[in-house]
């Protein structure tokens, strides 16, 4: 990496770790979501859609990597959507309408004929392409593309982005099953290593919840159970006693990951009614209310990033 795209990342380290970064906007509880059916989404995206954001000469959002190349980089696209949708739900705007419906256009148009999407090439990641966060957010995308216009071609691609979605890793899909624990795998791993990051897992969860609102699906709900089973039970695992980890291999959530995982576990709480995530979300709560626990963290997480491979990282 030359001297002017470590300075870049140097900065989008600043940013994300104070959350003063774009790319890690505040994203608190969705206002709008409703258990018993399609509507909001679960966290607010809508920050994601400010003039800061690039977008191609057709409206798509895009990225910035090292060497100032312009990407589509699919999980944005699929948050920069539903911010979009919940823009138009408070709005009611017709241009909002549209630039949503122009994202899911491109959604399906990008979508895989095995059902999913490249997730991670264009950023410049080697060993992982496949997400189960990404299928999941697809899946909600498409899920409220279909309440607003009725046409099949937006259910179609969910059922085809969550049979890929259920696959297991080795298969080439995004399912870990480990004994009577489910995991669905933000970025699976085809030789084993299980990193289970926390934010990707819940929000995978979130496209297999809008998936059973739709259709109902028995196998679904019995998988979508499973992993909520495995999670509240393994959040432990992500507690240092004064933080959260981002995920199982003991990286350490920048503050905006941490605010995050608060705002995630109160809705798993919400939609499962499930003890164990309001618990923790409680516990996380307490302690980002102290400032040494801040502090600490930073410092940890400033000396994580020094030392971690800069493979996949977004610049903008």
């Amino acid at each position: 990496m030359n001297v002017r795209g470590k300075a870049a990342l140097i900065s989008r380290w600043v940013g994300m770790i104070t959350g003063k970064n774009t790319l890690a906007i505040d994203q608190k509880r969705g206002g709008l979501y409703k258990k018993d059916k399609i509507a909001g989404y679960y966290n607010d995206l809508t920050g994601k859609v400010n003039k800061e954001t690039i977008l191609d000469d057709g409206g798509i959002a895009m990225n910035i990597i090292e060497g100032n190349k312009r990407v589509y980089f699919p999980i944005s696209i699929f948050q920069y959507a539903l911010g979009l949708w919940d823009l138009y739900l408070k709005e009611e705007s017709e241009a909002i309408r549209s630039s949503f419906l122009n994202h899911c256009r491109w959604i399906v148009e990008n979508q895989r004929s095995d059902g999913s999407w490249d997730c991670f090439g264009p950023i410049g990641y080697s060993n992982y392409t496949v997400s189960s966060m990404g299928q999941g957010e697809a899946v909600s995308v498409l899920a409220r593309a279909y309440i607003l216009t009725k046409e099949n071609i937006w259910i179609d691609a969910a059922g085809k982005a969550m049979s890929f979605m259920l696959r297991t890793i080795g298969d080439g899909g995004t399912l870990l099953i480990e004994g009577e624990n489910y995991y669905f795998e933000e970025y699976p791993d085809q030789r084993g290593e299980k990193r289970s990051v926390l934010n990707g897992w819940i929000f995978s969860l979130f496209g297999l919840y809008d998936y059973l609102l739709l259709t109902d699906d028995s196998m679904v709900r019995q998988l979508f159970w499973n992993s909520v089973i495995t999670m509240e039970k393994d959040l432990k695992d992500y507690d240092l006693g004064y933080w959260s980890c981002y995920d199982k291999s003991g990286r350490i959530a920048s503050p905006a990951y941490h605010r995050l995982h608060i705002e995630l576990l109160y809705v798993m709480a919400d939609l499962t009614g499930r003890e164990g995530f309001l618990t923790y979300a409680e516990r996380w709560s307490d302690y980002q209310r102290k400032k040494a626990n801040k502090g600490r963290a930073v410092i940890k997480k400033i000396i994580q990033k020094l030392s971690e491979s800069q493979e996949g990282v977004l610049i903008k």
